[in-house]
């Protein structure tokens, strides 16, 4: 595994600004997704909804055979992209990580129709959500969905190490998270988020608006950035190719 500082990761992006907001712990996160497990709905929200439609265009995964999901949550998406899979030109197989037992427990559960297709594990008896089992270099797609809003720059540089290492060359990262929107009303609502966070991380799940483009590093070949409004909120789509001749900072 790739090893870097917090200020090799900094200085190999470049454009990147560290940010001095507070994150919440992989403890308080588990703690807020298990108790949020049956209630969490990222991918259907009025938010998360239209994003997750953009992103599942960009991504284009009719030649996907592997896909990793990042945080799978209670398994929405990850049900979504199986039930799709007979418009897809292959069998799609599965893999999803949360570092919540009960969201995994979900998922599992969500996912058992589609028997060994899919295959859900939870990472808070490993190493957090920066391990995976043994699928270096075997990924077609790594997706993640409203996960990097909680992560710190060093997480946030981690998991992007972990997609460079499990994705095939010029595999495909595909992410969407909350971003700073465009509109009057978006800033306001954004305002307001921001501010819920600063006193209370933990009341809107540790997740605060992004710019995720200044952390990828020359690993990384951009095809999509864009922002897409969901009700008063916005969130950036992003997808980009793995350079399999470039390390990922």
């Amino acid at each position: 595994m790739f090893q870097y500082s917090a200020g090799e990761r900094a200085a190999a992006v470049g454009a990147f600004k560290p940010d001095p907001r507070q994150t919440i712990s992989r403890q308080q996160a588990q703690r807020v997704y298990d108790r949020a497990a049956k209630g969490v709905r990222d991918s259907e929200s009025s938010y998360g909804g239209p994003a997750t439609k953009a992103l599942l265009k960009a991504a284009d995964l009719r030649t996907c055979n592997n896909v990793f999901e990042y945080g799978c949550g209670a398994g929405q998406l990850a049900e979504r992209i199986l039930d799709q899979e007979q418009s897809l030109q292959t069998p799609i197989q599965y893999f999803g990580i949360d570092i919540s037992p009960n969201m995994a427990a979900e998922a599992s559960s969500r996912l058992s129709r589609f028997g060994g297709q899919a295959r859900v594990l939870c990472t808070s008896q490993h190493e957090g959500m920066f391990w995976a089992p043994n699928l270096e270099g075997s990924m077609d797609a790594f997706i993640s969905t409203y996960v990097f809003d909680l992560l710190s720059d060093a997480e946030i540089a981690d998991a992007l190490t972990l997609a460079w290492r499990m994705l095939k060359p010029n595999g495909k990262l595909c992410l969407s998270g909350l971003t700073f929107g465009k509109s009057p009303l978006s800033w306001i609502a954004t305002g307001i988020w921001e501010s819920i966070h600063w006193a209370f991380p933990e009341v809107v799940g540790g997740c605060r608006s992004q710019l995720l483009v200044p952390y990828l590093g020359p690993g990384w070949d951009l095809s999509t950035n864009v922002t897409v409004p969901g009700g008063v909120l916005s969130s950036q789509v992003l997808v980009a190719r793995k350079k399999p001749d470039q390390a990922p900072f």
